[in-house]
């Protein structure tokens, strides 16, 4: 299954809970002086963020079954938990449901 159609499932799921969410568009800006793609935002940040019904950030990295997250998105996630957010690896909607989503 395609990423693209993971996220899509996951955020239909958020929302029926009730959560504010919403796609992140991590892609950068093409520069055609230089042929190539100008970094946006900050590295790792994940593919849906948002807020948990009453408030709790939310912050979920979707990868297909084959894809490992970067150390980056690794490095994000911990720190949404750290600061009291719910931040996850999610391959499926069943994931965000295991992590109390």
């Amino acid at each position: 299954m395609k990423e693209s159609v993971i996220k899509k499932q996951i955020i239909e799921y958020l929302r029926k809970r009730g959560h504010f969410v919403w796609m992140n568009r991590n892609v950068g800006v093409f520069n055609a002086a230089y042929g190539k793609y100008i970094p946006a935002g900050v590295k790792g940040i994940p593919d849906i963020l948002g807020l948990k019904k009453g408030g709790q950030f939310i912050g979920v990295e979707v990868k297909t079954k084959k894809n490992k997250p970067s150390i980056y998105q690794e490095e994000f996630l911990k720190n949404i938990n750290k600061f009291g957010g719910i931040g996850i690896v999610a391959y499926s909607a069943e994931d965000c449901q295991n992590a109390g989503l």
